[in-house]
C-alpha cells in the first residue's frame, strides 16, 4: 500500500451547499463562479462539472489560457468570462473557444477592433477606486466616442471590481457602487446593448446593498471560506480538508532546540511529531511557532520553522499518538477545527493566498460526485 504524505479532500456537497445558499441570497441575480488559479486550488476539472450539474451559467477566470481550459472541460453551452489579460493575437482563439474578454483600456479596445471580429461580445471595465485596470469615468466620453466609431456591436455588459469589501469598508463600498451606477447609466443612455452590469463579489453579498445590478461573482465564498473578517458566516460549509499522518515521533529533553535556527526551545521534556508538509506545500512558513494541527482532537501547536517538506508539532499533550495518527492540517476532529482563516491569521495574510498556494503535491480525493 502506498501511503501518501498528506491528503486533500473536496467534498462538492458542501459546494453544492454554498451554491444554493449564495443562490437563494440573491434570487433575482446571475451567478457567476470565479474559478480561476485552478478553482482556487480545488481543481477545475471536477469544480467545473459540479457547478455545470448545478445549473452555474456563468463563470469566470483569469486569462484566456484558463477559458480555453474550462471550455474543454464544461462544453460550449455557458457564458465564460476572461478577466483583463493580454489579448493581442489571441482574438481567434478567443472567438473559437467562444470567450467573452473584458476590455479595460484602450490599447485592448483598439486590439478588438483591430481583429475585425465587430460580433464578438464583451464587457467593459470601469475603475471606481480599485485604481488596478479599467477606464477612468472621466474617460466615458471618450470611450463611447471610439466604440460608437469603431462599429463593434458586441458589448453585453459593464463591471467593476471592489477594493475594499473584505474589510467591511461599506463607505468606500457604497462610494464604488454609486460610481458604477452612474457610469452605467451614461452607457446605458448610449447604447442599448448593455444586459449586464456587475460589481459584487464574496464579501459584498454578505453586506446589504441596494442596486439593480445583473450578475455576482462569488469566488471564495463558493468553497465555504469567509471572505472578510468583519463578518462571520456559519452557513457556508468549506469544501477542502488536509490531513496527514506523523513522518516520525521523538521524545526531547527540555532546552532541547528544534528545526532551522533553532527558534524553539523546549520548555519540558517534550514529545514532538514530525509531520511530512511544509511550504513547498503550499502551508505557509510564516505559521511557524504560530500555528496549531489537530491530533486526536487536540490543537498541537507547530514548533520550530516550518520547512520545504516538513513540520515539527508539539504533542505532549495530545494523548497517545502513533504513526496512524490522523493529523489535520485543515478541517475538524471530534469537536476542534483549524481553517483556512485561521492559517490566514497566524501567517498575517489573507485566505486567498493560503487556498491558492496547497500545492498538488498532495493525493486528491473527490466526495459527492455524481
Amino acid at each position: 500500500m502506498v501511503v501518501s504524505r498528506s491528503r486533500i479532500t473536496i467534498d462538492l456537497d458542501n459546494l453544492c451547499h454554498n451554491v444554493n445558499y449564495l443562490k437563494s441570497n440573491n434570487n433575482e441575480k446571475i451567478l457567476c463562479a470565479v474559478v480561476k488559479a485552478n478553482a482556487y486550488g480545488h481543481g477545475i476539472n471536477i469544480v467545473a462539472k459540479k457547478l455545470l450539474n448545478l445549473g452555474v451559467q456563468w463563470f469566470a477566470v483569469s486569462s484566456v489560457n484558463e477559458g480555453i481550459e474550462l471550455r474543454k472541460i464544461i462544453g460550449n453551452s455557458n457564458c465564460i468570462l476572461i478577466f483583463p489579460d493580454f489579448y493581442a493575437n489571441r482574438w481567434e482563439e478567443i472567438e473559437r473557444y467562444n470567450l467573452i474578454p473584458v476590455i479595460h483600456n484602450f490599447r485592448s479596445l483598439d486590439e478588438l477592433a483591430g481583429s475585425r471580429r465587430s460580433h464578438l461580445k464583451f464587457h467593459i471595465e470601469i475603475d471606481t477606486g480599485m485604481s488596478r485596470t479599467g477606464f477612468n469615468s472621466k474617460d466615458l466620453p471618450k470611450l463611447v466616442s471610439k466604440l460608437k466609431g469603431l462599429h463593434l456591436d458586441g458589448l453585453e455588459g459593464v463591471y467593476s471590481h471592489l477594493a475594499s469589501s473584505e474589510e467591511n469598508n461599506k463607505a468606500y463600498t457604497t462610494k464604488q457602487i454609486n460610481l458604477l451606477q452612474t457610469a452605467c447609466e451614461y452607457l446605458r443612455g448610449q447604447f442599448e446593448c448593455i444586459n449586464y452590469i456587475h460589481i459584487e463579489n464574496s464579501a459584498a453579498l454578505f453586506c446589504a446593498s441596494n442596486n439593480s445590478f445583473d450578475l455576482f461573482r462569488s469566488g471564495i465564498a463558493l468553497y465555504g471560506i469567509e471572505p472578510t473578517s468583519g463578518i462571520t458566516n456559519n452557513k457556508l460549509k468549506p469544501v477542502l480538508s488536509w490531513t496527514s499522518t506523523p513522518l516520525q515521533i521523538f521524545e526531547l529533553s527540555k532546552g532541547e532546540t528544534v528545526s532551522y535556527e533553532c527558534t524553539w526551545v523546549a520548555p519540558k521534556n517534550s514529545t514532538i511529531a514530525v509531520i511530512p508538509v511544509g511550504y513547498a506545500d503550499g502551508y505557509p512558513r510564516s505559521a511557524s511557532n504560530k500555528g496549531y494541527l489537530l491530533v486526536n482532537g487536540c490543537l498541537a501547536p507547530i514548533v520550530g520553522n516550518i520547512c520545504m517538506d516538513s513540520m515539527m508539532i508539539d504533542i505532549s499533550d495530545c494523548g497517545i499518538v502513533s504513526l496512524e495518527s490522523i493529523v489535520v492540517l485543515v478541517g475538524s476532529q471530534n469537536v476542534a477545527s483549524v481553517t483556512i482563516e485561521n492559517i490566514a491569521t497566524w501567517a498575517n495574510t489573507i485566505s486567498y493566498e493560503v487556498i491558492c498556494n496547497i500545492a498538488p503535491r498532495s493525493d486528491t480525493t473527490y466526495l459527492g460526485i455524481e
